[in-house]
């Protein structure tokens, strides 16, 4: 399965950034694959006990499913839920498979650090040989007094500041040689610099602030990652020629919009008025600002101001991913979302005691903070939101590692085992120590080694605590 993990994320990424026409068919592919696989393993070894842990997960699922029935394209919202089922599914076998060798997980790390080290790095060379299809051209004619934002390979700046967001955390965090490192800082962060993103940029500084903190023991290793940041944003102006003026300064940063979040609040203030239309289970998975738009007998009011192209497209979101799952799945579905959101952090920070997860983490918390100015967390679609719900897997099965140990451990000091699997230790090769036994059934003391008794007990764990006392002579 960790194979198939490999090729569904890559097939993602594929469908993202290069133009193949129809984007449902990889997706289909790979999705149906990962479904069928991950449903066959749990038909085969899940258990009661494992589906509790996932339960929030479970309870999510079915409220999207429900809301199939609120609005006026079921197939649509069916098909996207199946969809987002499909690699929650998988995600959930394959940790499950792979809770003996969490290392498993530090191998798909790497190997989607080498693909968006890739695109990162075809973008920049795309940028550089044809400026015009690297950047948001429709974005920058309804923008006039703001620069063209990069898009790299992807479709939208945000596309790319998601990857190149998660590429930088896995070069800072994740199990990676050093050149691998450098080559991906050096790629991700001119990336995520020229998105002109601030979403992404204050999601990545938080994210590596916080990790840092926590997951990285030496200090001299933060002052080490600012240095490296502010070396590497000095060489950036200096390849590509930069120089910015007061009023070039202000244009990046777009001052004149950060009232409104580049009119992102008049949206939510729209949004949350349309809200209380169907407040319960919201207007379907994937289609929240369709209340936006004015229907009468199930049809759009064309003539209708309010009913502009861009709300009708499937493909616009809200902009946010705790508003636009509050109106996709309603008051139900967006609490446990918001819960999922919550508990996916608590649960690896609490229960990652050796801190291995210092990569898991970023992503989480770069995914958590972009969520609010961005959906990056929404259907099953693109890269970037899949891989989410891989490391909320990953988050949700953690609890069992601890509670596993913590219960084997004293069983393991009786029978001679030293692992969840029967691993007898080796037989004792030292002098024999003779000692006087209790008597036998005639009478006569018996003659007794330690280490034959010892030996017994290890090679045969089915003896019980009555009977080795008795051996030993107690």
């Amino acid at each position: 399965m960790r194979y198939l993990a490999v090729l569904l994320f890559l097939a993602l990424l594929i469908k993202d950034t290069v133009p193949l026409g129809e984007t449902l068919i990889l997706r289909g592919i790979f999705e149906n694959l990962a479904l069928f696989t991950g449903l066959a393993w749990l038909l085969l070894f899940g258990t009661a006990e494992m589906c509790k842990r996932y339960l929030l997960l479970i309870a999510y699922l079915v409220v999207l499913l429900l809301t199939m029935f609120v609005w006026y394209e079921p197939l649509w919202v069916g098909l996207q839920v199946v969809s987002l089922a499909a690699v929650v599914v998988f995600f959930i076998a394959f940790v499950e498979s792979t809770r003996d060798a969490p290392q498993a997980h530090d191998k798909i790390f790497q190997w989607t650090a080498y693909a968006l080290i890739i695109v990162c790095i075809g973008s920049l060379v795309l940028y550089r040989l044809y400026p015009s299809l690297a950047i948001e051209l429709v974005e920058s004619e309804y923008s006039p007094n703001g620069p063209p934002r990069f898009k790299g390979l992807f479709g939208k700046p945000g596309m790319m500041a998601t990857a190149s967001g998660i590429l930088l955390g896995f070069c800072l965090f994740a199990r990676l040689n050093i050149f691998v490192r450098i080559l991906g800082i050096l790629s991700a962060f001119p990336c995520l610099f020229l998105t002109l993103s601030r979403t992404f940029w204050a999601a990545a500084i938080g994210a590596v602030g916080v990790v840092a903190f926590f997951y990285l023991r030496k200090s001299r290793v933060y002052f080490g990652a600012a240095i490296a940041l502010l070396v590497l944003s000095s060489l950036l102006g200096t390849v590509l020629d930069i120089k910015l003026s007061s009023n070039a300064s202000e244009r990046i940063v777009r001052q004149e919009s950060l009232t409104n979040f580049s009119g992102r609040t008049f949206v939510w203030s729209l949004a949350l008025e349309k809200f209380w239309n169907s407040p319960l289970l919201g207007f379907g998975y994937t289609l929240g600002h369709h209340a936006l738009l004015e229907f009468r007998g199930g049809k759009v009011v064309e003539d209708r101001s309010s009913n502009i192209s861009l709300f009708k497209n499937k493909k616009f979101s809200l902009h946010n991913g705790y508003m636009q799952a509050l109106l996709d799945s309603g008051v139900i579905g967006g609490i446990l979302y918001v819960l999922i959101m919550a508990v996916v952090p608590w649960k690896l920070f609490a229960y990652d005691k050796e801190r291995r997860y210092g990569a898991a983490m970023y992503c989480i918390l770069f995914f958590s903070i972009s969520n609010g100015g961005e959906s990056t967390v929404l259907a099953a679609a693109m890269f970037h939101s899949v891989f989410y719900w891989y490391l909320a897997a990953i988050a949700f099965s953690l609890p069992y590692y601890v509670h596993e140990a913590q219960v084997v451990e004293p069983v393991s000091q009786e029978t001679g085992f030293n692992s969840i699997v029967s691993r007898p230790r080796l037989l004792s090769t030292a002098p024999p120590q003779w000692q006087i036994g209790n008597p036998d059934e005639m009478g006569t003391p018996t003659l007794t080694t330690k280490n034959s008794v010892a030996n017994a007990c290890d090679s045969r764990p089915q003896l019980d605590r009555q009977t080795a006392q008795v051996a030993r002579g107690h």
